[in-house]
């Protein structure tokens, strides 16, 4: 969702070639500005109502998006997301983190942007995933900081983003390269640090792990 310049999808494509891309933002002129080659499908639609049947996609990524989206449009994008998914699919969502110690710091004013609108603690963003359906919700650091300790440094607040890795319930899908499943949708205003998603990222348990 919302591809923007589309390197979340190049990376995607070069971790996964077999993918069937999706490509999904709201602005035209960015659809049109993308190099051929990386989606196999691109469309200016709004994330709220998209044309496609129910249980289209295996995966969802929406890099920073969330907190461009109204308070009262977010359950809305959220169940339409659930609806896409097929029983066992995958949202990944990344947004600031409110509590980062930069920001706290005064060294980045994430609220300073008159676009985010909806920043939200780990709690908050955890709590409408659940109240959608999904079955299961794992956290993890991201942003610039995480390409050097990794995801899971122990003290959360460093990171200025964060990872969310959300499960529709039902039955896992098959990550075999000829499957029917293998169908994801990109809208995502920054390239996510996608490597290894595919495995790394699958939640294990029904137990949703939050920070505060």
């Amino acid at each position: 969702m919302d591809c923007d310049t589309g390197r979340g999808g190049q990376q995607m494509k070069q971790h996964g070639p077999y993918l069937k891309l999706y490509g999904i933002d709201l602005e035209e002129d960015r659809i049109r500005r993308i190099p051929p080659g990386i989606y196999d499908h691109l469309l200016a639609d709004s994330a709220t109502s998209l044309p496609f049947a129910d249980a289209s996609f295996d995966t969802i990524v929406a890099g920073e998006l969330v907190e461009h989206i109204p308070a009262h449009e977010l359950p809305v994008m959220l169940r339409e997301f659930h609806r896409l998914l097929w029983p066992g699919g995958r949202l990944l969502l990344t947004t600031p983190n409110p509590h980062s110690y930069l920001v706290n710091l005064r060294q980045h004013d994430i609220f300073a942007d008159p676009s985010h609108i909806n920043i939200m603690a780990v709690s908050v963003l955890s709590g409408h995933l659940s109240e959608t359906g999904f079955a299961s919700t794992r956290v993890t650091g991201s942003g610039k900081v995480s390409r050097h300790p990794g995801e899971r440094f122990p003290l959360f607040n460093g990171y200025g983003s964060y990872l969310t890795v959300s499960q529709k319930g039902g039955m896992q899908f098959s990550t075999n390269t000829d499957s029917k499943y293998n169908r994801s949708m990109i809208y995502s205003n920054e390239c996510l640090r996608i490597r290894e998603w595919n495995d790394k990222h699958s939640p294990k348990t029904n137990v949703p792990q939050s920070y505060d």
